[in-house]
């Protein structure tokens, strides 16, 4: 009754709205038992007090992040109870693992996207209504009442699986003349569901990492798939995205030692705001304005992402950065004006995983941001550098960009 009450506690403030009148009236239900099975627990175990207590200021938490725009993909209140000396119930952990990377405790991983109903097993408290100490036993699959638990596992493994029966858009590599780099250079270009020149599409500049080419999104990602499913559930403004080569030289392949490539991405900007924009901006039907444009990529690509994205906020209104390479420049010189960038940005979009090497670049930023009162999205989930979080940072990035405030 604990584990599913608080986790119906947790995330009731997200759903209230939800259709789903059998959902609403568990929530009812369990918020109901919480409050009676803490009162009860409170009277046999201090420490238990305390922990409800804990938990409920965890959920506050988790409820205010939400406010503020800020979504953890592994956040969750999970309760162990077990028997102790004389068979009193004590909450014996916790589940909270914040985005900031700091383990509070274990717990499962939830994601906002989707909720199941589901029959669940878990530990239940008794009392013989006569002042005798409460015990702790698992209910059969066939008990109801309290019995049902409110499921939050549904993952995003899948998220780059087609969805049957609805349109799709279109890849095409396209060759365009820099004129930094002197050479004819390529880039992939994904143009969304029927895509019309009798409208004006905004352009996501999507770039990739240190090892990578203008195919590496697509070999790993699944970008196309992505926005296919995106744009076919209304959760994704149609857009065009651009999948450059971010290794501005002659010869633009990672060879055999592709970190000896590096200093051509720091030159990248160049060949992306002098060649490639325009070259967009001229064979597609885009609105060529920095409100319609945006920014984003995965480890090097995310650390040009930040770099030129922020450095040239009269062009892009909307940048991202998907675990943050150590190019990325020292926090206080991607946003030496931070009133500029409140003022400019539309937004500003940090992720990385925390099993990664180098969430410090993540974090460096975040922090720095905070401090500044500069208006961001920090999101860490429970991967590492991998494209397991890519594929979720272009998932979540891709949902907020080209709407209107409070979208």
């Amino acid at each position: 009754v604990v584990a599913a009450s608080l986790v119906a506690l947790a995330l009731s403030g997200w759903f209230a709205q939800s259709q789903h009148q059998a959902y609403r009236d568990v929530v009812a239900r369990v918020e109901r038992d919480t409050r009676n099975v803490a009162h009860l627990l409170a009277e046999h175990a201090a420490r238990t007090f305390d922990a409800v207590g804990e938990t409920l200021r965890a959920v506050g938490r988790l409820r205010a992040d939400v406010a503020r725009g800020i979504y953890r993909s592994q956040a969750s209140i999970h309760i162990n109870l077990r028997t102790l000396h004389g068979g009193s119930p004590l909450l014996d952990e916790i589940g909270w693992f914040d985005a900031y990377g700091e383990r509070v405790a274990t717990s499962r991983s939830i994601d906002p996207l989707r909720i199941s109903m589901a029959r669940e097993e878990f530990f239940r408290v008794h009392v013989d209504g006569k002042g005798g100490a409460p015990h702790v036993s698992r209910p059969n699959r066939s008990e109801s009442g309290s019995s049902w638990l409110i499921d939050f596992s549904q993952r995003l493994e899948n998220l780059d699986g087609s969805f049957a029966g609805i349109a799709h858009g279109t890849l095409a590599m396209v060759e365009y003349d820099s004129k930094s780099v002197g050479t004819r250079r390529k880039a992939l270009v994904y143009t969304p569901p029927g895509y019309s020149t009798d409208r004006k599409y905004p352009v996501l500049y999507l770039l990739h990492g240190i090892g990578g080419d203008e195919e590496e999104w697509r070999r790993g990602g699944q970008p196309q798939v992505i926005l296919d499913n995106l744009i076919a559930d209304g959760k994704a403004v149609p857009m065009i995205v651009v999948m450059p080569n971010g290794r501005a030289q002659a010869d633009d392949r990672p060879g055999p030692n592709a970190m000896a490539t590096a200093p051509a991405f720091g030159v990248f900007d160049k060949d992306l705001l002098g060649s490639l924009i325009p070259f967009i901006e001229s064979r597609y039907s885009v609105t060529a304005d920095r409100e319609h444009r945006a920014l984003a990529g995965l480890s090097m690509g995310g650390g040009q992402s930040l770099n030129f994205g922020l450095g040239n906020l009269d062009t892009f209104a909307w940048v991202g950065g998907f675990s943050s390479a150590p190019n990325t420049r020292p926090p206080a010189a991607l946003v030496p004006d931070p009133d500029q960038a409140k003022a400019q940005l539309k937004l500003l979009y940090l992720s990385c995983g925390n099993k990664d090497g180098l969430i410090r670049i993540s974090q460096g930023v975040h922090a720095y941001l905070q401090e500044k009162e500069v208006p961001h999205v920090w999101h860490v989930d429970e991967h590492a550098h991998d494209f397991q979080h890519w594929k979720k940072a272009l998932y979540n990035f891709a949902q907020r960009i080209f709407k209107p405030a409070g979208n």
